[in-house]
Protein backbone atom coordinates (compact mmCIF):
# COMPACT_ATOMS: atom_id res chain seq x y z
CA UNK A 1 0.00 0.00 0.00
CA UNK A 2 1.17 3.37 -0.95
CA UNK A 3 1.05 6.29 1.41
CA UNK A 4 0.99 10.03 -0.42
CA UNK A 5 3.26 12.41 1.59
CA UNK A 6 1.54 15.89 1.57
CA UNK A 7 3.06 18.05 -0.52
CA UNK A 8 1.60 21.21 1.34
CA UNK A 9 3.34 23.99 1.94
CA UNK A 10 3.42 26.26 4.69
CA UNK A 11 4.51 29.85 3.66
CA UNK A 12 6.29 32.26 5.98
CA UNK A 13 3.01 34.71 5.93
CA UNK A 14 1.01 32.33 6.71
CA UNK A 15 3.27 30.62 9.84
CA UNK A 16 3.84 34.40 10.85
CA UNK A 17 -0.04 34.71 11.38
CA UNK A 18 0.11 31.81 14.18
CA UNK A 19 1.52 32.80 17.51
CA UNK A 20 4.61 31.10 19.34
CA UNK A 21 2.27 28.17 21.21
CA UNK A 22 0.69 27.16 17.77
CA UNK A 23 4.68 27.25 16.30
CA UNK A 24 5.97 25.10 18.90
CA UNK A 25 3.65 23.06 19.26
CA UNK A 26 3.25 22.13 15.28
CA UNK A 27 7.15 21.50 15.42
CA UNK A 28 6.89 19.10 18.82
CA UNK A 29 4.49 17.41 16.46
CA UNK A 30 6.97 17.07 13.41
CA UNK A 31 9.71 15.25 16.06
CA UNK A 32 6.99 13.03 17.18
CA UNK A 33 6.62 12.09 13.57
CA UNK A 34 10.44 11.61 13.18
CA UNK A 35 10.41 9.23 16.39
CA UNK A 36 7.37 7.37 15.34
CA UNK A 37 8.22 7.03 11.87
CA UNK A 38 11.48 6.08 12.93
CA UNK A 39 10.87 3.30 15.42
CA UNK A 40 8.48 1.90 12.71
CA UNK A 41 10.09 2.42 9.55
CA UNK A 42 13.27 2.78 9.97
CA UNK A 43 16.03 6.25 9.43
CA UNK A 44 15.82 5.54 5.97
CA UNK A 45 12.07 5.86 5.16
CA UNK A 46 10.55 8.20 3.06
CA UNK A 47 8.27 8.72 5.73
CA UNK A 48 11.28 9.56 8.32
CA UNK A 49 13.12 11.61 5.95
CA UNK A 50 9.64 13.31 5.13
CA UNK A 51 8.62 14.15 8.52
CA UNK A 52 12.32 15.43 9.00
CA UNK A 53 11.85 17.28 6.19
CA UNK A 54 8.82 18.92 7.65
CA UNK A 55 10.31 19.57 10.88
CA UNK A 56 13.53 21.78 8.94
CA UNK A 57 10.46 23.67 7.27
CA UNK A 58 8.91 24.78 10.27
CA UNK A 59 11.95 25.52 12.41
CA UNK A 60 13.24 27.53 9.35
CA UNK A 61 10.05 29.27 9.00
CA UNK A 62 9.90 29.93 12.55
CA UNK A 63 13.56 31.42 12.88
CA UNK A 64 12.13 34.02 9.81
CA UNK A 65 9.35 34.91 12.07
CA UNK A 66 10.24 38.47 13.62
CA UNK A 67 8.35 37.09 16.92
CA UNK A 68 11.52 35.42 17.70
CA UNK A 69 13.81 38.11 16.81
CA UNK A 70 16.43 37.85 19.96
CA UNK A 71 15.21 34.12 20.75
CA UNK A 72 16.66 32.46 17.91
CA UNK A 73 19.85 30.62 19.61
CA UNK A 74 17.74 27.69 20.99
CA UNK A 75 15.75 27.31 17.83
CA UNK A 76 19.52 26.85 15.85
CA UNK A 77 20.34 24.45 19.02
CA UNK A 78 17.63 22.21 18.52
CA UNK A 79 17.43 22.37 14.68
CA UNK A 80 21.22 21.48 15.08
CA UNK A 81 20.35 18.88 17.59
CA UNK A 82 18.03 17.33 15.14
CA UNK A 83 20.45 17.64 11.80
CA UNK A 84 22.89 15.28 13.67
CA UNK A 85 19.79 12.79 14.03
CA UNK A 86 19.25 12.68 10.48
CA UNK A 87 22.62 12.28 9.74
CA UNK A 88 22.71 9.32 12.16
CA UNK A 89 25.54 11.09 14.84
CA UNK A 90 22.47 12.55 17.18
CA UNK A 91 21.26 11.63 20.58
CA UNK A 92 17.90 11.69 21.11
CA UNK A 93 18.41 13.34 24.98
CA UNK A 94 20.05 16.14 23.42
CA UNK A 95 16.93 16.95 21.30
CA UNK A 96 15.21 16.55 24.03
CA UNK A 97 16.97 18.95 26.04
CA UNK A 98 17.14 21.53 22.73
CA UNK A 99 13.04 21.21 22.75
CA UNK A 100 13.13 21.76 26.54
CA UNK A 101 15.27 25.11 25.82
CA UNK A 102 12.88 26.42 23.14
CA UNK A 103 9.56 25.91 25.28
CA UNK A 104 11.55 27.75 28.37
CA UNK A 105 11.29 30.85 25.81
CA UNK A 106 7.20 30.86 25.63
CA UNK A 107 7.54 31.50 29.35
CA UNK A 108 10.06 34.59 29.95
Amino acid sequence: MAVKLSQHKTTEEQWCAFDTRFQLHAIATELARISSASVRHGNEDRMTHGAYDRFFDLVDLTLADPKWKGQVRALYGLRDAVASLYVGAGDPAVVAHGFSEVLLLIHE
